[in-house]
């Protein structure tokens, strides 16, 4: 035997487009249905059935409201992520610029202190060098005088003894 499909049909209702018309329907069709009931246990049978589907269809309501509310606080997380992701973006961008400004800095000063280094460095050879023959100069200086000091302690003693004798030779006149 061929087993036909007599469950009600609901023009357009399948379970990727139930809307809230479907559901009216199907509720209509069931009281039609518990109406025509002649034995109270079938009229019991069909209520049950109605206040199921109803208490199923409140509970698709809210679940279709919780997924409403979910996805909008979803999309609000997913914006308020967007948005601290650019803001972070922008600022290790903003780090990054001034990293690389303080690098180029760095090696701008370490130039600067390559080329002051040399300079120091020449500096400090020629003050040694000056300070060598300012020594020199000096040494040569107090050869000198201490040169000069006997000659000057020779020529007074030669003077001396020049006088002594002019003296002697005026009174032997």
């Amino acid at each position: 035997g061929v087993v036909v499909d007599q469950s009600p049909k609901v023009k357009g209702a399948n379970r990727a487009s139930w809307t809230a018309k479907d559901s009216s329907t199907l509720m209509l069709r069931l009281m039609m249905k518990e109406r025509e009931q002649v034995l109270p246990e079938d009229k019991l049978f069909y209520q049950q059935i109605a206040e199921h589907i109803d208490k199923m269809l409140l509970e698709t309501g809210k679940h279709k409201q919780g997924r409403v509310d979910g996805e909008e606080r979803e999309k609000l997380s997913t914006q308020g992520f967007l948005e601290r992701e650019q803001r972070y973006i922008k600022e290790i961008r903003n780090c990054e610029e001034e990293l690389q400004k303080v690098i180029n800095q760095k090696e701008q000063l370490q130039k600067e202190l390559a080329g002051k280094s040399i300079v120091l460095q020449r500096v400090q050879e020629e003050t040694t060098l000056s300070v060598r023959e300012s020594v020199s100069v000096q040494e040569r200086g107090v050869a000198e005088e201490q040169q000069l000091r006997k000659e000057l302690k020779d020529a007074v003693f030669d003077k001396r003894d020049l006088q002594d004798r002019l003296a002697l030779n005026k009174q032997d006149e």
